[in-house]
């Protein structure tokens, strides 16, 4: 809950400083809430599968959607404060964690708008007049209780149905599937795994291997065969542990923890490598800068957010996971920045203001600026700096043109879609 305490703790600063301005896009990358391991765990702690969202997860990810509504409804009054289906695009992977996770971060943006139900619409919803159109792909694994008709107050009362779209990975027109840059990830981290780690492995692993081996009670011999990827597997389960209240018994110095969290960065971003980083990140902001343009456009025609565009799309969420994070911070390469690790919930925000005044009066995208925080903490770009400085003006953020010569500038120059569908050869193949 780190990071959210961050965010909100940014919150009142970044609105009044940009008072005089609107919002007008947000384009927002968030990794799920908290989870179980990946490999085996304790059933009696996760209460989950093994890779599942947790209780604590869901909870991580209500708060962080209680305050997305603070921020965009009650403070900003960016999107209606009753859902409106087309100024929000909601996408996730297609794993079970992230889709659960957006429905909770949804479920803190819209909550439900009463306590009770009255008896008639109990009637109508235990008759299937009123149901909405949900068909349970599981009911025999369901509470008996929870799928009882007479009960159904209990689990859809007051809801707000959102859809959460979640791709297929051969689709050529999503979010982020890049094939050849999956390939090239898939192919270094199972078959060039210690060529790829070999450097961050060569001063990582001999400081944390003994503590990180103690604190699973493994044997010195289990121990002196810990390799980079296992040290990262069992930060992984450590980190799981943790979070729900089960920290290890055994002690790491500050610098074996962050040593050992660090190891979750080189893990999703090294197998990937620049080219593939640049793949792949330049295909998962496809939509979303067309969508944040589309805006630009729309309020450039007519002058401004005014009931001719109430129904713009505005807000733009995309559930992933820590490899999104990590591989697109190191692919915007922000002024000045760095991070150990990715952890729940981390997120990314694309933030788009406008000046009313200027569209009226220029009608140009003069009157832009684009704002992108990291876990609430704001992110600069030479590009941006640059022209800031060009002008006269110690701005640290960016202003919309800046902000595209930046993108264009580190994104893949050519035909995206259809690079990302050739066959990635290993160099050992070549």
């Amino acid at each position: 809950m780190k990071s959210l305490a961050v965010l909100i703790l940014l919150a009142g600063t970044i609105t009044n400083v940009l008072s005089d301005d609107q919002l007008g896009f947000v384009f927002e990358l968030v990794r799920h809430g908290a989870r179980a391991p990946l490999r085996s765990s304790d059933p009696w702690i996760f209460q989950v599968p093994v890779g599942y969202l947790t209780h604590s997860g869901m909870r991580q990810k209500l708060l962080l959607g209680k305050y997305n509504r603070l921020r965009y409804i009650d403070q900003l009054q960016f999107i209606d404060e009753t859902y409106n289906p087309n100024q929000i695009f909601v996408e996730s992977t297609d794993v079970h964690r992230t889709l659960q996770s957006a429905y909770s971060e949804l479920m803190g943006l819209y909550p439900q708008v009463q306590s009770t139900i009255t008896q008639g619409e109990r009637e109508s919803l235990s008759s299937g007049k009123g149901m909405p159109k949900i068909k349970i792909r599981n009911p025999k694994d369901l509470n008996k209780a929870l799928y009882n008709k007479e009960d159904l107050g209990s689990t859809i009362d007051g809801y707000t149905l959102i859809p959460v779209y979640n791709y297929i990975n051969t689709n050529n027109d999503d979010f982020e599937s890049c094939p050849k840059a999956d390939d090239e990830s898939s192919y270094n981290y199972n078959k060039n795994a210690e060529k790829i780690f070999a450097d961050v492995s060569s001063y990582i692993v001999p400081s944390i291997r003994k503590a990180l081996g103690k604190s699973q009670n493994m044997t010195d011999d289990e121990i002196s065969k810990l390799d980079f990827k296992g040290c990262y597997r069992i930060q992984d389960k450590i980190k799981g542990y943790t979070f729900e209240g089960y920290p290890h018994s055994y002690f790491l110095s500050t610098e074996q923890c962050s040593l050992s969290r660090n190891t979750q960065k080189w893990v999703l971003t090294l197998p990937l490598g620049d080219d593939g980083r640049q793949l792949s990140m330049t295909k998962l902001m496809l939509k979303p800068l067309k969508y944040m343009q589309d805006r630009v456009d729309s309020l450039i025609k007519n002058s401004g957010d005014t009931k001719d565009n109430k129904n713009d799309l505005k807000y733009v969420i995309n559930s992933a996971h820590d490899d999104q994070i990590s591989n697109m911070l190191l692919w915007l390469n922000p002024h000045n920045y760095d991070f150990i690790d990715v952890p729940y919930s981390s997120n990314i925000y694309f933030e788009l203001f406008y000046d009313s005044d200027c569209i009226t009066s220029k009608k140009d995208e003069t009157c832009f600026s684009v704002h992108v925080l990291h876990e609430g903490k704001p992110l600069s770009f030479d590009t941006c700096l640059d022209g800031n400085n060009q002008r006269g003006s110690k701005s640290l953020t960016c202003s919309y043109s800046d902000f595209k010569a930046h993108i264009e500038k580190i994104k893949f120059q050519g035909d995206i879609l259809q690079k990302c569908q050739e066959q990635y050869i290993p160099p050992t193949a070549a």
